[in-house]
């Protein structure tokens, strides 16, 4: 079947305000928007207790597609990567 029907991957930034590294990974984020077709959001661990309590050590953390690729820098090639193999329907846990 083709892969027209495949939702586009979800990109998800955990960041806080004024945090340096998170604006320089949504900046990252949204230059490989420009490059590559993907659902992009951001969200304040600040304004969840759960995300804080999981992330607040770590931001930036961005995720695809539900899975955690990188932590504390933006690295755009694991993001690449990533997205290549969500668009193939791969998962890390299947």
């Amino acid at each position: 079947m083709s892969s027209a029907a495949r939702p586009l991957p979800e990109v998800l930034l955990y960041g806080a305000p004024g945090c340096t590294l998170c604006i320089e990974a949504a900046d990252g984020l949204l230059i490989l928007r420009q490059q590559e077709d993907f659902e992009f959001r951001e969200l304040n661990v600040r304004d969840d207790p759960e995300l804080e309590r999981r992330y607040a050590f770590e931001i930036p953390v961005v995720t695809v597609d539900g899975e955690v690729v990188c932590r504390g820098r933006f690295e755009r090639a694991a993001v690449r990567s990533a997205l290549l193999s969500a668009r193939r329907g791969e998962a890390s846990g299947s």
